[in-house]
């Protein structure tokens, strides 16, 4: 995990949180792992009392777990967890692509459509696979803000922080990016054309095939 000091002038707990939580996303800190808060707290520079706040703060997120009488480990991956995710994320996808129909924002729209070129010309030109997640991060935010919900976002974020999060981007190294490419097409010009069903078809087609996709690489211990 990183090891830097945590500079003076930060809010302590919250960014004792997010390095923590960063650290387990992208396996510097893999399944199993202790959180020692004497440990962590010498090596972030910090005193125990932000460690031991941020380390509930992860097992109440559901990446850590109680382990036994002071012990707490970064909890492993459950795969009916992440087939249950996917489930409520293909739900919420396509909520997202028929109320954006719905909503008829223009600019909203135009975002989802200036989000999709800079995804496809990061691809075109060999970007990397953490770059190109941030922009299919981007295009999926830019439908949720057209979408006129307000907790889409927040709700896909938490599930992803309970789940799926440490696998994205190594799914992302080794997806075909002509994929995504295809299916952010065909849900663009659905919902350009303001077809609700078409999107919401897309959207949620998007969504199971990159569970699809995810889930046999995870069974094949590939992540």
């Amino acid at each position: 995990m990183p090891v830097e000091r945590i500079a003076r002038g930060t809010t302590v707990r919250d960014e004792v949180h997010g390095r923590l939580r960063d650290a387990i996303n992208d396996g510097s800190l893999p399944a199993g792992t202790p959180l020692v808060s004497t440990d962590l707290a010498t090596r972030l520079g910090v005193s125990r009392t932000p460690v031991r706040e941020a380390i509930m703060r992860l097992i109440q997120e559901g990446l850590a777990v109680d382990a036994g009488p002071g012990q707490v480990r970064v909890r492993a991956a459950d795969r009916s967890e992440i087939v249950a995710f996917f489930e409520i994320r293909a739900a919420l996808e396509e909520l997202a692509a028929r109320a954006t129909v719905a909503h008829r924002d223009p600019a909203a729209l135009a975002a989802i459509t200036a989000a999709e070129v800079a995804l496809e010309e990061e691809i075109a030109a060999g970007g990397d696979a953490a770059r190109q997640q941030a922009l299919n991060h981007t295009f999926h935010l830019a439908l949720y803000a057209a979408s006129g919900n307000p907790l889409l976002a927040r709700l896909v974020e938490g599930l992803e922080q309970m789940t799926t999060r440490r696998f994205l981007q190594r799914m992302y190294e080794h997806a075909d990016p002509l994929m995504t490419i295809r299916d952010h097409r065909v849900l663009v010009a659905a919902l350009t054309t303001g077809d609700a069903q078409a999107a919401g078809e897309a959207a949620r087609r998007h969504v199971e095939e990159a569970a699809t996709y995810l889930l046999d690489l995870l069974d094949r211990g590939e992540l």
